[in-house]
C-alpha cells in the first residue's frame, strides 16, 4: 500500500471515531451550556426579585384560574400564546432540580421550540412557578434530547415521594411526586389546575423517542400533600426496557 493509501485509511479511521464520539461530545456541550445558563441566572436573579414582577405573576395565576385556563394547548404543538409579563423580558425564570434523575436544568417561560431546545419550559395558560393555592405549573421537557442532552428521558423513574425543586428568583419551591399517568396529546383537562392545590406537573412525550402520547407526573407542594382525585390516564407500556437496551450498547 502506498503512502496515499495509508493516509486514506488513517482519515477513514479518524472519521469513524469522530462519528462515534459526536453524540457524546454534543451531549457534553449541551450540558455545559445548560449549566452556564443556570450559573448566569444565579448571578442575575437579584435583579429579578422585584415586587412588581412577583405581583404580576400572582395576578396572572389568579386570572387563568378564573378563566379556566382558556387557550391551553399541548406543549409540543408549538402553538401556545406567549407569556406577556411587562416586568419580565428574559424567558429564563430559574431552574429545575430533580436529584432522583440527577437533573439540573434551566427553566423558561413558554414552551416554544427554542426554549424546549435549551431546557424545560412552563406551558402558557398554566401557572407561573411561584406556588400558591389554585396553581399548577406545568413544565414540559423533551424526552429525547434534540440538541444532544437528555432532559426528561428517565421521567418514568420518578416514584411517589420523590422531590422536585423549582428555583425561581425569590425562593426554592419543593414538590413531592404523588401520581403518574399517560394521556393523549389533546387531553388538556388532565393538566389543568386542581382547585385548592399548589402543584407542579412534569410533561413529556411517551413512548420514549415517539411523539404519540404524553407522560404526566403530578407533584404537590411539600408539607401540603393531600389525597385528591386525579384525572384518569390510558393504559400504556413502559419505555424502561428500550432505554436500558439503548444505553447498554
Amino acid at each position: 500500500m502506498n503512502k496515499w493509501g495509508y493516509r486514506l485509511v488513517i482519515c477513514l479511521c479518524v472519521l469513524g471515531i469522530g462519528i462515534q464520539l459526536y453524540p457524546f461530545v454534543k451531549q457534553y456541550a449541551a450540558r455545559q451550556a445548560m449549566q452556564a445558563e443556570i450559573a448566569s441566572f444565579n448571578e442575575k436573579k437579584d435583579s429579578l426579585q422585584t415586587d412588581a414582577l412577583y405581583e404580576e405573576m400572582k395576578v396572572y395565576n389568579e386570572t387563568i384560574y378564573k378563566q379556566k385556563q382558556s387557550g391551553l394547548v399541548d406543549a409540543f404543538s408549538y402553538s401556545q400564546n406567549p407569556f406577556t409579563f411587562t416586568q419580565f423580558k428574559d424567558h429564563r425564570i430559574g431552574y429545575v432540580k430533580i436529584d432522583k434523575l440527577g437533573l439540573k436544568v434551566p427553566l423558561y417561560m413558554g414552551a416554544s421550540y427554542e426554549n424546549l431546545n435549551k431546557g424545560v419550559a412552563v406551558l402558557s395558560q398554566t401557572s407561573a412557578p411561584i406556588g400558591g393555592e389554585n396553581t399548577n405549573c406545568v413544565i414540559a421537557g423533551h424526552r429525547g434530547g434534540t440538541n444532544g442532552e437528555q432532559l426528561f428521558k428517565h421521567i418514568e423513574k420518578l416514584e411517589k415521594g420523590d422531590e422536585i425543586e423549582v428555583i425561581n428568583p425569590w425562593e426554592t419551591l419543593t414538590y413531592v411526586v404523588t401520581h403518574k399517568i399517560v394521556i393523549d396529546p389533546n387531553d388538556i383537562e388532565a393538566i389543568k389546575i386542581i382547585p385548592k392545590q399548589d402543584m407542579v406537573t412534569l410533561f413529556s412525550c411517551h413512548p420514549y423517542a415517539i411523539n404519540s402520547h404524553r407522560y404526566v407526573v403530578y407533584a404537590q407542594r411539600k408539607g401540603q400533600q393531600k389525597e385528591i382525585e386525579y384525572p384518569e390516564g390510558i393504559e400504556y407500556e413502559s419505555s424502561t426496557k428500550e432505554i436500558e437496551k439503548e444505553e447498554s450498547i
